[in-house]
């Protein structure tokens, strides 16, 4: 037969922590104070305010790509790369970079208004691709808007006159640029499952591999009239396309091809906040982050919105428009804004104060139960050990030991009572004084 004692303890340490998470939980959720802000900018060292593009490669470096150039960030320096660098090995051709993306290959591919380049994150080699004169090398020179790796480890390349693919080899190399699309505004591209999706201006389109770096395009069937949105943003979870637009974003389920529209419905606190949609990534619980041009918002399961936005308290944004969202695996929140930098939400964790993990004859205190009254003071029930009780606004306990033949201890919300031996009394728990 289990040990009562022990079986008492463990289920009251079940239910604490069960009560513990969820208010943590709910925390998180509801309150916007629940996150910790910090700030990477101009004044950090950040070579530019205004965020275009964030990306963390295999190495844990956080890249920025900025309105006027782009960093690497270690977690306490900044590398600047741009058209004026201090040292020559940190030139690129633009300061305006769009995209970033990482290939198998370890190599960082990078899209600005001069086109594409890569670095070699083992070597720190830049290659800006001129000695390619093949088909469509123009491609290369001219202003690049998105840009994704696939599982081939090629490229796709959108641009505002066309969608391009590049076949590379195993150093890197340029096989082939082939054309897949002319005259469409491209803005962003998304790996769903094994297909590719680009969207842009008044354009959506699904492609299917047919082949070994080969794909078709084929219709999207959706109840979306592609024709009349700005496509700025499209991301993968599961069957659920998540599509960022100017006029609201999005969830496309492509398995029954059914979209469901979420807008900005003024009064309305837990709806989007703004339907000029910048970006969308996720957390750890599956929770829908979307950047907007007014804040940072978490969609939940309840069909409902969690606004973060530029406030007068602390803890807020710093600027409501964010270009870009990251979330690390810590679920840090990096948003990138246009006017304001680097703005990073650490959410609070639950934090633990031990109290009563005295040891008296080799053993632990075991704690049956644990109560608060309404005063505000903590009593806790130690097996075999008596009473200890916490005032409200004391740091430590008091202790209440039976003593044979002389008194008794039990318990109310108020006052500790105790048997004498003769009668009852009755111990006020603030003032610690005999009342009866």
């Amino acid at each position: 037969m289990p040990d009562m004692k022990y079986t008492k303890t463990i289920a009251l340490i079940i239910t604490l922590l069960c009560f513990l998470q969820g208010q943590g939980l709910a925390l998180a959720q509801d309150n916007p104070n629940q996150y910790n802000y910090l700030y990477l900018t101009i004044r950090n060292g950040l070579c530019d305010n205004s965020i275009r593009a964030i990306h963390k490669d295999h190495n844990s470096f956080m890249w920025f790509g900025t309105s006027n150039g782009l960093d690497r960030y270690d977690g306490y320096e900044l590398k600047h790369y741009s058209t004026a660098p201090r040292q020559p090995y940190l030139f690129i051709e633009s300061n305006y970079i769009n995209d970033i993306d990482e290939d198998d290959n370890n190599y960082l591919w990078v899209a600005s208004e001069a086109g594409i380049m890569s670095i070699d994150l083992l070597h720190e080699n830049l290659n800006f691709y001129k000695e390619y004169s093949g088909k469509n090398n123009n491609v290369l020179y001219s202003p690049v808007q998105a840009l994704l790796v696939d599982d081939f480890n090629n490229l796709w390349v959108g641009k505002s006159d066309g969608l391009a693919y590049i076949i590379l080899d195993e150093e890197r190399q340029i096989k082939d640029i082939r054309i897949l699309k002319k005259d469409v505004d491209i803005r962003t591209i998304v790996k769903h499952g094994s297909d590719i999706w680009a969207g842009g201006d008044k354009c959506l389109l699904h492609f299917t591999p047919s082949g070994k770096q080969d794909y078709s395009n084929i219709p999207v069937v959706a109840n979306l009239d592609t024709s009349q949105l700005i496509f700025n943003r499209l991301f993968s979870y599961g069957d659920y396309l998540w599509i960022g637009t100017q006029s609201g974003l999005y969830c496309y389920n492509t398995q029954n091809q059914f979209c469901i529209l979420y807008q900005h419905t003024p009064n309305d606190p837990h709806s989007i906040s703004s339907n000029f949609i910048t970006d969308i990534d996720k957390n750890s619980s599956g929770d829908i982050i979307i950047g907007t041009r007014n804040g940072v918002n978490i969609y939940q399961r309840n069909d409902q919105f969690v606004t973060f936005s530029r406030g007068i308290q602390a803890r807020s944004l710093n600027d409501n428009i964010v270009n870009r969202i990251f979330v690390d695996k810590n679920d840090n929140i990096w948003a990138g804004t246009d006017f304001g930098g680097i703005n990073i939400m650490a959410p609070q964790r639950i934090t633990f104060n031990y109290s009563l993990q005295g040891y008296e004859k080799g053993v632990p205190n075991i704690i049956s139960t644990v109560l608060e009254d309404k005063e505000g003071n903590i009593l806790a029930g130690i097996v075999d050990g008596g009473l200890a009780i916490k005032r409200k606004g004391a740091d430590s306990f008091s202790f209440f030991k039976h003593n044979p033949g002389r008194s008794s201890l039990t318990g109310s919300q108020q006052h500790l009572g105790y048997h004498s031996g003769s009668a009852w009394q009755l111990l006020d728990i603030n003032n610690r004084r005999r009342t009866g």
